[in-house]
Formats: C-alpha cells, structure tokens, sequence
C-alpha cells in the first residue's frame, strides 16, 4: 500500500487524487526519472510536503500547485530541463514570497538563488540584507549583506555608538541600495524583492 504526505488543504478541497501511483506512472512515461530536474521536483515535494524533513518548517506553508505535486510532467512543462547538466542548478521561485506555481519557477544556481531571498521574518529593519546585531557588551551594529557575482557573501558594519541608531541604519540601506544597482549594473540579478 502506498502512502502519500499532502497538504491538509488538499485533502480538503478533493484535489489530491491519488496515493502516489499517479506519479509513478507519470514517472515511466516522460523518462526523466533520475534525471536532476526529476531529482529537484522530487526534493521541491519532499521539503514542503514531509513534515520530517529538515527544512519542512520553512517551506511548508508555500503554496504548490496540485498539478505539479500529481504529475512531474506538468511541472516538467513548466520549468524543462536545466541549463546543462551541472548539478548547482536549481528550482528557483521567481517571486520567493510565493510558492511553487504556475509561472513562479526558473532554474536558478546558489548565488542567483541568494540574490533573490525575500525578507527574513526576524528582519526588524525593513530591508533585506540589513539587520541590527547587538554584541554581548551592550553596543550594536547594523549590518549589510550582499553576494557577489561569483557568490561570495559579504558584509559592512555600521556603528550605532559611533554614528548613532538613526544615522548608521539609514547610511547601512543607503549602502547595500546603491551596491545591488552596481551589481545589477553587471548582471547580478538582484530582484525587486532586495
């Protein structure tokens, strides 16, 4: 007997149709099986769909669409094969405050991934790449992130002692602004979403 891990709000609406025999079957028709974009579908289901994986807590509340957790076909028509057989590529969403739909995905490599993060929910500043780090003697520093086309991470500090909260927060957005125009100047890739 098979079992299948689905989403409560599939198995409500009726849209889960069936225990995974549907994909097994799908799977010996487009004759991917094995291949990395059947590999990365495969992890796509397994990181937001099975609550005993490392990363569920992250991703489970992403949206899929039902076509793409049925069938690997209709998402193979969504995305095709990847650039070429290196294994960096992976499923990018092109907007990362949505999930996995119907023109949402691209292959994408770890530093393009990087540079398309959306705000992390502990950000207290309001812009990605720039958050407040407080050191155990009480001073603090804002700090910017970014990647560099190569995806090296880098960071630059600004001190509220020296400059002031206010000052050094508005200097450290002012910053990481005009470094992702320079890189996007050379073909980064930052997205709207920095």
């Amino acid at each position: 007997a098979n079992t299948l891990i689905v989403l409560g709000a599939s198995l409500r609406s009726g849209n889960t149709k069936s225990c995974g025999c549907l994909q097994v079957l799908s799977a010996t028709k487009h004759g991917k099986y094995g291949s990395l974009v059947y590999k990365r579908w495969r992890g796509m289901l397994t990181r937001c769909l099975n609550e005993k994986h490392d990363s569920y807590g992250t991703y489970c509340d992403l949206e899929i669409s039902q076509d793409f957790i049925e069938d690997f076909s209709k998402f193979y028509d969504e995305i095709g094969d990847p650039p070429d057989d290196n294994e960096v590529w992976t499923v990018d969403r092109i907007d990362p405050k949505i999930g996995y739909v119907k023109g949402n995905l691209r292959w994408a490599t770890a530093p393009q991934q990087a540079r398309n993060r959306k705000k992390g929910s502990r950000n207290k500043s309001g812009h990605t790449g720039v958050c407040k780090v407080t050191y155990p003697s009480g001073n603090h520093i804002w700090v910017v992130t970014w990647y560099t086309l190569d995806g090296e991470h880098k960071c630059k500090y600004f001190s509220v002692k020296k400059l002031g909260d206010s000052v050094a927060l508005e200097m450290a957005i002012s910053f990481r602004k005009n470094k992702i125009a320079e890189l996007n100047g050379v073909g980064a890739g930052y997205s709207e979403h920095h």
